[in-house]
This record gives structure tokens, sequence and C-alpha cells, in this order.
């Protein structure tokens, strides 16, 4: 769900709640949006600084191209595993969607922040939880970085040396329940769903316990790793394999993780499934 945007001088598409016209995407001969020689002169300061400014709604802002395609398919439920501090929940929510979200995160410590964040919306629920292939119980090594690398699986060198500060620094046992276990009270009705996964290597098992969400789902965003990270973690090619195969196409890049020689480590991949991905490409 989202608001119909302020659009300045372009034009606003209720339909679709997303933006037209040319305070919007460029046509070739065009900026990014009306310059002035204002606008011209903050630009070449910024850049000059080493600061692109690059317009949030634009589909040059990755953020942009996700709400795009979220707004595009009319996503109403946002199923948000492994939310740590909830920063994807907030990240949408400041970009516009008014929807449901269901953040799940089964650490302690980022939990009670999550749960702080989330008391003030009545339209987000949390639930402390892991996810995966079976009820049960499990360890999560803990990341130092606020538990955001957390993962049940061992972290590889490459990783470490290229996020020193995500190295692990302890364990914690938590409850794991199935994505289906714990969602399925929410889907209710025909909600349009958006189902993202960030779990640090484990998404394939998240989504073997998930299968009843995974057909719910219009959108799934999940990490890709370009460079092995985690052991025994699928790479790239292996999570877009397994996503072809359940009829989810990839729609989507989100440039993500780096090492400080310049080589991307990880990147979001966006998948639509087969119904979705014929409406984004009914232009």
């Amino acid at each position: 769900m989202f608001p119909a945007p302020d659009v300045g001088q372009g034009r606003a598409d209720p339909s679709r709640g997303v933006e037209t016209g040319a305070d919007c995407d460029p046509r070739p001969d065009q900026p990014p949006w009306p310059m002035t020689p204002l606008k011209r002169a903050v630009l070449a300061s910024a850049r000059a600084a080493g600061v692109d400014m690059v317009r949030l709604r634009s589909t040059r802002h990755s953020v942009g191209r996700r709400m795009r395609l979220m707004a595009s398919l009319g996503i109403d439920l946002v199923i948000d595993v492994g939310a740590n501090r909830g920063q994807f929940g907030l990240e949408i929510r400041r970009a516009g969607y008014t929807g449901r979200i269901v953040s799940l995160e089964p650490l302690s410590a980022p939990f009670r922040e999550l749960s702080r964040l989330a008391g003030r919306d009545e339209r987000w629920t949390v639930i402390r939880s892991a996810a995966g292939p079976r009820t049960g119980s499990a360890t999560i090594h803990v990341a130092k970085n606020a538990g955001a690398s957390s993962s049940f699986l061992p972290m590889l060198d490459l990783h470490a040396r290229a996020a020193p500060e995500a190295r692990y620094v302890d364990d914690e046992e938590v409850d794991v329940a199935t994505l289906d276990q714990i969602v399925e009270p929410h889907l209710r009705g025909g909600a349009s769903v958006f189902t993202k996964v960030d779990v640090q290597g484990y998404e394939l098992q998240v989504l073997d316990g998930g299968s009843a969400t995974l057909a719910r789902s219009s959108i799934v965003q999940l990490e890709l790793s370009l460079s092995p990270l985690y052991a025994t973690a699928p790479s790239y090619l292996e999570v877009i394999e397994f996503m072809e195969g359940r009829a989810f196409h990839l729609v989507g890049l989100e440039p993500g993780f780096a090492a400080q020689t310049g080589l991307l480590l990880q990147a979001d991949g966006l998948f639509a499934s087969e119904p979705a991905t014929h409406s984004l490409r009914t232009l």
C-alpha cells in the first residue's frame, strides 16, 4: 500500500502509486529531474566531495526501483525474515509503504530494538523466531556488528577479512520454526505479498520450509553471494536456479557488500512470480 506521491512538476498515477512525467524517469536526453543552476551547483559540489546524489524515487536508485516494483504489484504485506533491528522495515516505511509488515528476528538483543521500533507502528508485527526447514532449536553464531551478519553457518575467511567488524563474537541458542508455520496466520484474504529473506547463506533452507509462503508471494528478495562468504552457502547461480525452478524470475538487483578492492561480494536479487513478471513486462 502506497500513498499518492507528491511529485512536484510531474504527475501522480494513483492507480499505481508511482510517479510519471518530467519529475520522474528521464528520457536519454533529459536529466533525472528538472535542472536549475542551483541544483547543478549542488550536484557539482557533492560530486567534488565524492558524493553522488540520486533522487530516491528515481529508477536510478535501488530503493526507488524496489518501491516501484512493490507499487506496481500492489504489495500490501511484507514478510521480513532476518529483520535484525528493523532496518528494512524502516527503509520501506520512509520510502512510502503503508501496508502491513511481519518481521522475524531470533536474536535477543536485535529483537529488543526491533520491538521498540515496531511498537510505534500498529501495522508492524514482530515475532522472535528463526525460520528453517523444520521446527526445533539451533545455535546462531552472533556477529559483532549488532548481529547483522549472524548466521547458522561458519563464516569464511574472505568475509572476515573484508569486514572485520562482522566477525563472530558469541553463540546463541534460538527457536526455529518453518516459514509457513510462522507466516500462515498473517496470510489472510488476497494479500499481495513481498517476502524478503536476509539470513546470511541460509536462504534456501528457509524457503524449503516456506513453500506455501513462496506460492503466495509476488516478489521475493534474497541475498546473492558472488563470492563464497559462508560455509556450505549456495552461490548466486544456485539461488537463481532454485528460484527459476519455482517459476520466479530475476527482475531486480541491488548491489550490497563489497571488499575494499571494489570486488562486489553480495547483492540482493528480487525475484517475481510468473504472473507478477508478466504484469511488470506489460508496460
